[in-house]
């Protein structure tokens, strides 16, 4: 089973589409929803699921805890073998977990991440982050159509937790997501310490979603000190493993071009 874990500070509509998409798309699942101080009856509408019977935990918070804590009270009451970080801005296709979960097949794999699209399109959003020779971290493709390069599974420098699948002991065992980040950085952060200790980042393109991406009030409030503290704490370790934007992409598309031949 899978632990879906999303995070809401208002935008009930959102909210709305992105449970029914996983009521019609998903099986063997729970889904925890942190309400982080809603105003806009979240909470009402998610007991009213609960009333009808849906599998889900609500967990009330006075405060907007923010991104990273929120999801750590999640994974305090997940019950099922994998947990998944869920933005509520997200929309599930058809078939989208079951590719993410087979990923885990390989034991060096520790996080996986799906292709995201922009809404009714086949727009890139996501399809794996790379890194810039500064350093900073670079989704792949963005906003360019979908090609043989998104549409190919891959392990990546890091994915984004808008939708990120991790087995929930091993997550546990990390401690979670770092709560010094405050809505934003805290993904990257993970995938960068997962991989300090010798495991693998997994883009999973057969699993697909649409992602309206950044909707939630006071997102980007905190984004220089995330910055700051992400650029002090890792990028000595990006300079060392090499993963400029330029030199990974470039062996990606040698890569599918000697596929082709």
């Amino acid at each position: 089973m899978t632990s879906i874990s999303i995070a809401c500070f208002n935008n009930l509509g959102f909210t709305k589409q992105c449970l029914e998409s996983i009521f019609r798309n998903t099986e063997n699942y729970e889904i925890i929803i942190i309400d982080n101080a809603s105003t806009d009856g979240t909470s009402e509408y998610i007991k009213s699921l609960m009333d009808q019977g849906k599998s889900i935990t609500l967990i009330q918070n006075s405060e907007n805890a923010g991104f990273a804590y929120a999801h750590n009270q999640g994974l305090k009451e997940a019950k099922g073998e994998y947990f998944l970080p869920l933005n509520n801005d997200i929309i599930c296709l058809k078939n989208w977990l079951p590719p993410m979960v087979e990923a885990f097949q390989d034991p060096k794999v520790a996080i996986v991440g799906s292709k995201l699209l922009m809404p009714g399109s086949k727009k890139i959003q996501h399809a794996g982050v790379f890194f810039l020779e500064n350093c900073l971290p670079y989704h792949i493709n963005l906003g360019q159509e979908d090609n043989e390069i998104t549409s190919t599974s891959q392990i990546v420098p890091a994915v984004t937790a808008a939708c990120m699948l991790i087995k929930t002991d091993f997550f546990r065992e990390i401690g979670g997501f770092d709560e010094a980040y405050k809505n934003g950085w805290e993904d990257i952060d993970l995938d960068l310490k997962v991989r300090k200790m010798g495991y693998l980042i997994f883009y999973q393109a057969k699993s697909v979603l649409y992602h309206y991406e950044g909707q939630t009030q006071g997102r980007l409030d905190h984004d220089n000190e995330n910055r700051q503290l992400f650029m002090k704490r890792w990028t000595e370790d990006i300079k060392e493993w090499g993963n400029s934007d330029y030199t990974q992409y470039q062996k990606i598309k040698e890569k599918i071009k000697k596929q082709n031949e």
